[in-house]
């Protein structure tokens, strides 16, 4: 008896010992690292919840049964999840795959309009499931006030960490460490040369290719960038011979730089007058589009936004409104008449499931002209906070 209590004291004391080794390690770190899935939320519960909405939607449409759905998708999950998050593709574009996979393995033909249902449901219902562990709140506050970072350690893609961060209401937690997430590094961006003949000949044939105002420079180092090459040189040989020099970031004088837009437009608008960059003409190419590169090249954009000489806290864009970019007159001359496929995804919503959000629209916006007469086209402007990220190194 009188040695069992002199064993729970001595564990007591060593109890306490580590409690002060471990108080005194703490006090000497600058910031605390969280793991976001499982740590800081319940994410199997919620992503769950959300995979149970889409099977109950294949099976009353398909009357394939709830078990089975589970059965294959756990196996899809094994083997397509292995090397993901890292090819610039976002979570929307994950989700497409698997859920297509899904489909393909009971032997049905995947259908767009179907699809999207399957990923609207998925993210409606994930968003809703969403739940901090208990605890959590409390802990990161009383990390801030001590005067400490808090860095989110996560893998996932970029677009559905943040919605996760912002619907946790954790955003004021702005450091978010991605170990996977590289596709901001997977294209570089060729500065513009408005004196140059090459530059215009070649944004006025993309902008022909696309169908309105549209530009984007495709020079990077990918595997398969010559299998990309090729693919859109088929396509557009016009575009085949090479611009120039990727985009350094070198200098941080304004007068050396593009101008974005004047503080009077901006506040015009309802944005703040300064801190704001504006992004415009995005085009990927046809040929190489849900490749993930329109997301990578919004992601490099992005960073670059953040550092000298813009400095941005706000990225603002324009873009078509949906219910015009979407409408069988637009898809008709744009898409129809130049033997491309229609579009099942409006710019629109693209551009949301990265982050951003409408802010403004206009019905005065661009004129389309045709062979059969002209079309105005009725503009959205959408903007995102560019929140400076702090990234980590793993080896």
């Amino acid at each position: 008896m009188t040695a069992g209590h002199e064993s729970a004291a001595a564990a007591t004391s060593a109890t306490g010992d580590d409690a002060a080794r471990l108080r005194l390690i703490i006090a000497e770190k600058k910031w605390v690292g969280f793991d976001l899935d499982d740590t800081l939320h319940e994410f199997r519960r919620a992503s769950s919840a959300a995979a149970g909405q889409v099977f109950d939607a294949i099976s009353q449409r398909h009357a394939l049964s709830v078990p089975q759905l589970k059965a294959a998708y756990s196996e899809i999950l094994r083997e397509k999840t292995a090397g993901a998050f890292a090819d610039g593709k976002t979570s929307f574009d994950y989700r497409r795959i698997r859920f297509s996979a899904l489909l393909a393995h009971f032997s049905v033909q995947p259908d767009d309009a179907f699809l999207e249902t399957l990923l609207q449901l998925y993210e409606s219902a994930l968003t809703a499931s969403l739940e901090l562990k208990a605890g959590a709140v409390g802990l990161l506050s009383k990390i801030k006030r001590s005067g400490r970072q808090v860095v989110i350690i996560t893998e996932g893609p970029q677009d559905a960490q943040e919605r996760t961060v912002e619907a946790l209401g954790i955003r004021p937690v702005r450091n978010l460490c991605r170990m996977s997430e590289k596709h901001a590094w997977k294209v570089d961006l060729v500065p513009w040369d408005p004196n140059s003949d090459e530059h215009v000949t070649r944004l006025f044939d993309q902008r022909t290719a696309c169908g309105w105002r549209a530009d984007e420079v495709l020079a990077q180092d990918h595997p398969d960038r010559d299998k990309l090459l090729a693919l859109h040189f088929a396509e557009y040989p016009q575009c085949g011979a090479g611009l120039g020099r990727r985009r350094e970031h070198r200098s941080t004088r304004l007068d050396t730089w593009p101008s974005t837009s004047t503080p009077s437009e901006d506040e015009a608008m309802g944005l703040p007058p300064t801190g704001v960059t504006w992004l415009h003409q995005l085009y990927v190419s046809y040929a190489l589009q849900k490749g993930g590169l329109g997301a990578a090249a919004m992601a490099n954009a992005e960073r670059i936004a953040r550092l000298e000489p813009y400095n941005a806290s706000i990225m603002a864009l324009d873009t078509l409104q949906k219910k015009i970019q979407l409408s069988d007159t637009l898809q008709k001359v744009v898409y129809d008449d130049r033997g491309l496929p229609r579009r099942t995804v409006a710019n629109e919503d693209w551009y949301q499931r990265m982050g951003y959000e409408i802010f403004a629209e206009t019905s005065e916006g661009y004129v389309l002209k045709h062979l059969g007469g002209a079309l105005v086209l009725e503009v959205a402007f959408l903007k995102r906070a560019c929140v400076r990220l702090q990234y980590m190194r793993f080896r």
